[in-house]
């Protein structure tokens, strides 16, 4: 008689307490939801797993994947760190940071915990709530010194101090990135901000110094046929490509951040009013970068703007003279020159 008061009671449980597989199939649903976009039907499937309770099932037992299977967690972990995406998703900051940070404290999924202050630190930077950027992504730098991320919460402090003018502790952020991180991804584009920084501050001996140090550690031979292609077609689409200030989430490559110093080398040589050195590097830019037309006529348009400044008229329309010379083959080019 309790062997069938057991089995009857087991099959009733069943009909109520959800399995391994139906927390799953919950999970899978929600992302289906976030993918098309629905993410008020999303949440609905991740709060079916945070809230749902089990005494036969642990949920944390459970494992499932996200961004594309790099993070393998437990289904609650998951749930959390989605429900949270889908608030930032639809712009509730708020809702978004107070999932995240639950996520963020976890001691159980240190990855996620990274990835998931590092969302925190993200929403307030594009809020532009810098002071709180900041704050936060130190709190991913000494929590997870070892992750990755850490690498590009410095990268990002050191944005955000430039986004308030706090020039000098950039500076201070951006040398602590190359140092604590001698390999990063982000080293070209550190030891870029640092000179640029120091050219905004008017200081263009240290300009020099830092842009000098990116063009000998990064040559433009080391790059390859697919990199010059990319960024001379990224430059037919931008014009201004090399003449305008990088930002936090710009996309760019080391091999257009050599191009830009070098014209940023002649620039800073002109600011110290040595003409020899200033037109010697756009004259590189000519001669190293053949590969990239529209870099050659920003570097020729320089030295026929300083050489008319310096020497007078006549020295500036040999130059163009000259530019239409040796570009012989580039029409549009030329038609710029002519007019």
């Amino acid at each position: 008689m309790w062997q069938l008061i057991v089995f009857l009671a087991a099959t009733i449980a069943s009909y109520f307490i959800p399995s391994p597989q139906e927390f799953k199939n919950a999970f899978q649903a929600g992302q289906n939801y976030f993918v098309s976009r629905d993410y008020k039907n999303a949440i609905r499937m991740y709060d079916y797993i945070l809230y749902t309770e089990s005494k036969f099932v642990k949920e944390d037992s459970i494992k499932v994947g996200i961004l594309n299977n790099e993070y393998i967690i437990s289904v609650r972990a998951a749930a959390a760190y989605m429900k949270g995406n889908a608030f930032k998703q639809m712009n509730y900051s708020d809702s978004a940071i107070y999932y995240f940070r639950i996520v963020s404290l976890r001691k159980d999924e240190l990855r996620l915990a990274a990835l998931a202050q590092f969302q925190i630190y993200d929403i307030y930077y594009k809020l532009g709530r810098y002071d709180e950027a900041i704050n936060e992504a130190f709190k991913l730098f000494i929590r997870f010194p070892q992750d990755k991320k850490s690498e590009q919460a410095l990268y990002d402090i050191g944005w955000a101090y430039r986004e308030i003018n706090r020039l000098d502790s950039s500076i201070v952020i951006f040398h602590k990135l190359l140092e604590k991180y001698p390999t990063t991804e982000y080293y070209a584009r550190a030891l870029y901000q640092i000179a640029q920084n120091y050219f905004d501050l008017g200081n263009y001996n240290l300009a020099l110094e830092h842009w000098l140090e990116l063009i000998t550690k990064f040559q433009p031979e080391i790059f390859t046929k697919t990199d010059w292609e990319k960024i001379e077609l990224k430059a037919e689409k931008e014009r201004r490509l090399f003449e305008v200030t990088e930002g936090r989430d710009v996309e760019t490559t080391d091999l257009e951040l050599v191009a830009k110093a070098y014209i940023k080398i002649g620039d800073a040589y002109r600011k110290l009013k040595n003409y020899d050195l200033a037109i010697s590097y756009y004259k590189k830019i000519i001669t190293t970068f053949t590969l990239i037309p529209s870099l050659q006529e920003v570097a020729w348009i320089k030295i026929a703007d300083y050489t008319l400044e310096e020497k007078g008229i006549d020295e500036a329309i040999h130059i163009y003279r000259d530019a239409i010379d040796q570009n012989f083959a580039n029409k549009k080019l030329q038609a710029k020159f002519q007019l």
